[in-house]
């Protein structure tokens, strides 16, 4: 692997790892900036126009840029141990919020969600496959797998905490009061995200 000298003996201790075995020595994972200074983890920020929505819009959804800029932090990593090199695509902590009708907007930094849920208890969900943001986060990540080949891997989206994601969805601390007002529509909202988010991955 490009990025990765010594992938093939990492390769073999994680496999034993995964056989509940050790091949020579316990696993371990340090990933450190090689010129002692570039900030080289996987939400580092690249750059984009702040005062540009549609700069900042490319930023986000421009695989070639996606991919330009994690390749400028993987020259800069040193993958000691295990440590993989690694592209992370980042649509958001949370983010399968969106495939039920979340409304996002792009910041230079991050993304944010809104709620659009009014009443957890009588709110009829609905995954959204054709949502064109989660169909350009499978463009993305398909270009950057292809890309990736042989070079980096490719992890999943940050599509973790389903009651995060309805917390986006409803709002967070109307999610919280869920749990006191209305613990069982909100057990029903979780099964029913992760049905999606099973569904997505």
């Amino acid at each position: 692997m490009y990025y990765k000298e010594d992938w093939e003996k990492a390769k073999a201790r994680l496999k034993a790892l995964w056989d509940n075995e050790i091949l020579d020595r316990c696993c371990v994972s340090v990933a450190a900036p090689r010129d002692g200074k570039t900030n080289v983890h996987i939400f580092a920020q690249g750059e984009c126009n702040p005062d540009d929505p549609k700069d900042i819009e490319d930023y986000w959804m421009n695989p070639e840029r996606i991919l330009q800029r994690n390749i400028k932090r993987l020259e800069q990593t040193y993958c000691g141990g295990e440590s993989l090199p690694l592209v992370m695509p980042n649509f958001g902590t949370s983010g399968h919020c969106v495939y039920y009708g979340a409304s996002y907007t792009l910041k230079p930094e991050t993304i944010w969600f809104a709620p659009v849920v009014d009443d957890i208890e009588d709110h009829e969900w609905k995954y959204d496959r054709e949502n064109p943001f989660y169909c350009r986060q499978r463009e993305i990540v398909q270009y950057l797998a292809e890309k990736g080949k042989g070079n980096f891997l490719v992890s999943m989206p940050d599509n973790c905490g389903t009651l995060d994601a309805i917390g986006h969805l409803h709002g967070s601390v109307n999610a919280l009061m869920d749990m006191y007002d209305c613990p069982e529509a909100l057990t029903e909202s979780i099964a029913t995200i992760n049905n999606g988010w099973t569904d997505a991955a």
